[in-house]
């Protein structure tokens, strides 16, 4: 630390002698004389003084400098931060309640390893806010009217009102499968509000009912867990729409009521957890799994969602978004992967957003003519092979977070969108 030296400067515009200010020229003859000779002694000490201290406070200011010009160049040296994805608030600029119709500004705040780092913006996020205007209520993703109806004397289901029923816990799946096909309702709720519900050894769950004229959205009942769990080991996955015939305007979807859908536990052959072929506008939002196996196929060619074809019709407008893909509870060996597009004619307009994949060979595989295919806001932990691996669609990967995972694979006509950060391992030779 610089110390101050002492110094004492008697003031040059005192004299001398308090009692000489009291003596006059008569007194003081010579005073007039010494006038001249004190005045420039006094007028030195003036210049000397600022001087002095300008000397005295010249190593503060350079010290200071060279603090700044560290910190500036420290600043400048650092990483730019890769985890502790924050976020600001959904804001939506329109009367709307579809999901993805709002935004949020997102900013990565630390490192994964802990140490400093610079904040790095993330591109803005999709998110979903219900932001209908005074007089609307959200109802199937849309701002619609509360005006009530005028009533009569015998109540009828109209296109004003819904139909909701009630898919109780002892439900079977042949009746289920009715319900999906049952065209005058519109919303189906599955289970017992504020429990657990599970349905065990349910596969091979296939539609094929065109509702363009009636959409339905299935949801969990008012904070309800619904877990589909095993499949009596038939190697089949849950769900199959559009397979043996053009299904439309499906939505599953847990968002607002509470409640979430869970498939956990299946023994799969090569085929999905969902699967799908001949499908336009449907949703398949807020699924997890864990626990789910392939060993007859080495895990390579299972699939938590797997968008297929009849091999005749382009699939339209396929959104599968919020998915939780967990390969570590419960699941031993021959892990299924992610999300993937095969065959042709492939879809037309895929939206697979925000989804978190910890295990598996791939996190997602996108291949053929599949167009339209948007991916953001991955979180993918622990792939053995490449965590996105796309040779064939065209679209856009953007904002995706890797952890010791495989190194991506993005072809042409597919583009790198930005946001991505990709920590890689080296790929383990499993499937090929």
């Amino acid at each position: 630390m610089f110390v101050l030296p002492y110094i004492s400067i008697k003031n040059p515009l005192s004299p001398d002698d308090p009692k000489d200010n009291q003596k006059s020229d008569v007194e003081n003859p010579d005073n007039k004389q010494n006038s001249g000779s004190s005045n420039n002694k006094y007028s030195n000490l003036r210049v000397l003084f600022p001087v002095m201290l300008i000397l005295i406070a010249l190593p503060f200011v350079v010290s200071l400098s060279l603090q700044q010009q560290s910190f500036r160049q420290k600043a400048a040296t650092l990483p730019d931060c890769n985890s502790r994805l924050t976020c600001g608030a959904c804001t939506s600029g329109t009367s709307s309640c579809s999901y993805g119709n709002g935004t949020e500004s997102c900013s990565y705040t630390q490192s994964l390893d802990g140490s400093s780092c610079n904040t790095v913006t993330f591109a803005q996020v999709f998110c979903h806010i219900n932001n209908c205007s005074s007089g609307t209520t959200c109802s199937n993703q849309q701002c619609v009217s509360t005006n009530t109806p005028t009533a009569t004397p015998t109540p009828t289901i109209t296109n004003n009102s819904q139909k909701i029923v009630q898919f109780p816990s002892s439900g079977t799946q042949p009746q289920f499968t009715a319900l999906l096909a049952d065209m005058s309702i519109d919303v189906i709720e599955i289970g017992t509000p504020n429990t657990t519900t599970t349905y065990s050894n349910w596969s091979g769950v296939y539609w094929n009912i065109d509702r363009s004229a009636r959409p339905l959205l299935v949801r969990p009942s008012a904070n309800a867990t619904i877990i589909w769990n095993g499949n009596g080991s038939s190697g089949d996955g849950l769900f199959y729409p559009g397979w043996n015939g053009k299904t439309s305007y499906f939505t599953f979807d847990p968002a607002g009521t509470g409640g979430s859908f869970h498939i956990n536990n299946f023994v799969l052959a090569e085929t999905g957890l969902i699967s799908t072929a001949w499908v336009e506008n449907v949703t398949f939002n807020g699924f997890q799994t864990s626990g789910t196996t392939a060993p007859s196929e080495d895990g390579c060619t299972a699939w938590a969602f797997y968008v297929s074809t009849d091999g005749v019709h382009r699939a339209k407008n396929i959104t599968v978004n919020n998915w939780i893909v967990d390969n570590t509870a419960g699941a031993t060996g021959h892990k299924v992967n992610g999300f993937q597009t095969e065959h042709d004619p492939q879809a037309d307009g895929v939206t697979v957003n925000n989804w978190t994949v910890t295990g598996g060979y791939w996190a997602l595989v996108g291949r053929l003519s599949t167009t339209g295919l948007n991916v953001s806001g991955w979180t993918i932990t622990g792939t053995s092979g490449p965590s996105f691996d796309s040779e064939g669609p065209s679209g856009v990967v953007k904002n995706m977070r890797t952890i010791n995972s495989g190194a991506p694979i993005i072809d042409s006509p597919m583009v790198d969108g930005g946001g991505n950060v990709w920590t890689t391992t080296p790929d383990k030779p499993q499937c090929q």
